[in-house]
């Protein structure tokens, strides 16, 4: 018997998906799982403030030169990928990401879902972004994968999730049947490319920072939190 909502509707949303017709949840990490305060902080604060001192800027300089950078490589692997940040920022950025590791920890009602999607019986598969080397980082203060049945990250693909060979190349490995799988992810553009592909359904992710408000996902199923998928 599933434990997991079946289809229901959201104001300004498209139907949700009905999960109990799926077998897989293909299952996001940073901002569906893990709470994304901890990259936001980063990225928007560690980050500048390491460059600010670096190069002998002042802040708001600093802020915006990195944000100039990091915007330009919007959707491709380079925006997720620590040695190119490294490389281009000449920090130290693993290092920085640990200097920063208490932030990091589950959004509320995360790992509860996750239990309750294993009782329910769904095969769970981590599909991140985010390089092995962070990943490791977040399982070890998280334990994330052990919750799954499988884990790839996207630099295993030399591919983002935004990009249709990303998805090509993960279903091959993972010997996917896309019509059994739902995409659970906070970004839209990941969402739109996993529908482009035919991933089975898809469901955003409202409230990936726990510190903001929730926004819009318009024209996708979405909820606040992963909380609410459950019965």
């Amino acid at each position: 018997m599933r434990l997991l909502n079946s289809a229901f509707a959201l104001p300004g949303t498209q139907m949700a998906p009905d999960l109990s017709n799926h077998s897989t949840l293909l299952l996001d990490m940073d901002g569906t799982l893990l709470d994304l305060a901890y990259d936001n902080h980063f990225w928007l604060e560690a980050v500048p403030a390491a460059y600010a001192q670096s190069r002998g800027l002042p802040l708001a300089r600093a802020t915006t030169e990195v944000a100039t950078l990091i915007g330009r490589q919007a959707g491709t692997l380079n925006w997720y990928c620590l040695d190119f940040w490294s490389d281009s920022l000449g920090l130290d950025i693993m290092a920085l990401k640990r200097s920063c590791e208490s932030r990091i920890g589950y959004l509320d009602g995360a790992e509860a879902f996750l239990l309750r999607a294993r009782l329910a019986g769904f095969r769970l598969v981590l599909v991140t972004n985010s390089t092995r080397a962070l990943l490791e980082l977040k399982d070890e203060h998280t334990g994330v994968t052990d919750h799954m049945d499988a884990v790839y990250s996207s630099h295993d693909f030399r591919a983002a999730k935004e990009s249709q060979a990303f998805w090509q190349r993960f279903a091959q490995a993972e010997g996917l049947d896309r019509r059994e799988c739902v995409l659970i992810d906070d970004s839209a553009s990941v969402l739109l490319a996993a529908r482009l592909f035919g991933i089975g359904g898809v469901m955003g992710l409202r409230q990936p920072d726990s510190r903001m408000p929730p926004r819009e996902l318009a024209g996708l199923p979405s909820v606040n939190d992963v909380s609410q998928l459950l019965r």
